[in-house]
């Protein structure tokens, strides 16, 4: 119980709120592109590539304002994956990417646009939004 406190305690949350109309988008990273935060501790935990992983979210969440906002998050096989939401799709895209030049994220980031919703209510599929010369997209 007490390290899941300390869990939420280091998570911020977004300070804007999902708002009707909003678009997902998909910040994600091939899992073998991030390298753990310290290769002789890597199978400690919180010094992996998940945990550096998850710091970069904090760094995603705290630069949202009131542009965007964080949902879930999710390690899905050789993926990870943080699903952002905003009206303001090019501006978030220029946000995140300046997040990575800065090293506030790690390199490698990919970004998805979601084209729009499936009878499901999940998105149909995505485009590339970044980097700009990657072919395809895909959140799983």
């Amino acid at each position: 119980m007490v390290l899941l406190l300390a869990l939420a305690a280091c998570s911020p949350e977004s300070s804007r709120a999902p708002r009707a109309g909003d678009t997902q988008l998909a910040v994600q990273w091939p899992m073998a592109s991030v390298p753990a935060e310290n290769e002789q501790l890597a199978y400690l935990p919180g010094f992996g590539p998940v945990n550096r992983l998850y710091r970069a979210r904090d760094e995603i969440v705290g630069a949202g304002g009131d542009l965007y906002s964080v949902g879930d998050t999710e390690a899905r096989g050789p993926v990870f994956n943080i699903y952002v939401y905003s009206d303001r799709v090019d501006a978030t895209v220029q946000r995140l990417v300046q997040l990575e030049k800065q090293g506030k994220v790690p390199a490698a980031m990919r970004i998805g646009v979601a084209d729009p919703l499936a009878a499901t209510g999940e998105p149909a599929a995505y485009h590339v939004a970044w980097p700009v010369d990657l072919k395809t997209f895909d959140a799983k």
